[in-house]
């Protein structure tokens, strides 16, 4: 496995993109940095992350002969083996707020953005960014997140945690490739859902605010609400928000 450690850099995740186009990789590789100035987030936000105090990375995963129709397996799989990490180190009431957002006593300590690249029919390779709030005091105008020096004592080495990070990815991605789908795992990653079963406040693009309770997601990860008339919808990306307070 090929480890690249960079002082700067606008995006892991493009560095790792572009370095794909250029050359191509057998082997999976991780990338790190010590400040990242333009960090990207499920709805196309931006990231705040101080320079050093925060664990920015991506990494490449090659499956072997994974359907794309499978490939949120993948995400679940990656949440999952954050979720596994954070707990070693004794961050507390631990959830995945869909689709990606890792959170901590419902403050948001992380973030996930994936991107595969599909070859007909199977998925190619993904790579995996993880952005995670480790040292950073302060966040403007963003009162849900927080830091885990702020959930837990540690201490945080952010190398350690990085190469933690990865392992955890190994066990649970590797697996998915040898074996047919199985409930089990979208059946962990459905308990550790923020809100599921909760009656919280949800809102749709240019609508009014409805309550609704998380059921749980579609092989395809959307998302599936019931209503309180017990009508029940399914989400895909950026099509509903849950607004919701720490």
């Amino acid at each position: 496995m090929k480890w690249i450690k960079l002082d700067a850099t606008p995006s892991t995740n493009a560095y790792l993109k572009k370095l794909l186009e250029e050359v191509p990789f057998f082997e999976e590789v991780a990338v790190t940095t010590k400040r990242q100035t333009q960090g990207r987030g499920q709805r196309g936000t931006t990231w705040q992350s101080e320079g050093g105090k925060n664990l920015t990375m991506s990494y490449l995963h090659l499956p072997n002969s994974l359907e794309a129709s499978r490939q949120f397996e993948l995400n679940m799989g990656v949440a999952l083996g954050v979720l596994d990490v954070l707990e070693a180190y004794g961050l507390p009431e631990l959830s995945v707020k869909w689709p990606n957002d890792i959170l901590s006593s419902a403050y948001k300590v992380g973030g996930i953005l994936i991107e595969n690249q599909l070859k007909g029919r199977f998925l190619n390779s993904a790579i995996v960014g993880l952005g995670l709030n480790v040292h950073q005091e302060e966040f403007t105008d963003l009162p849900q997140a927080r830091s885990l020096i702020h959930c837990a004592p540690g201490p945080y080495h952010l190398e350690k945690m990085s190469k933690a990070f990865v392992e955890a990815w190994k066990r649970r991605l590797e697996p998915l490739s040898l074996r047919p789908r199985s409930p089990l795992l979208k059946e962990e990653y459905e308990s550790r859902l923020f809100g599921k079963d909760q009656w919280n406040d949800f809102r749709e693009p240019k609508s009014e605010v409805f309550q609704a309770q998380v059921q749980g997601v579609e092989e395809s990860g959307k998302l599936r609400l019931e209503l309180k008339s017990g009508e029940q919808r399914l989400y895909d990306l950026k099509e509903v928000e849950m607004i919701y307070s720490s």
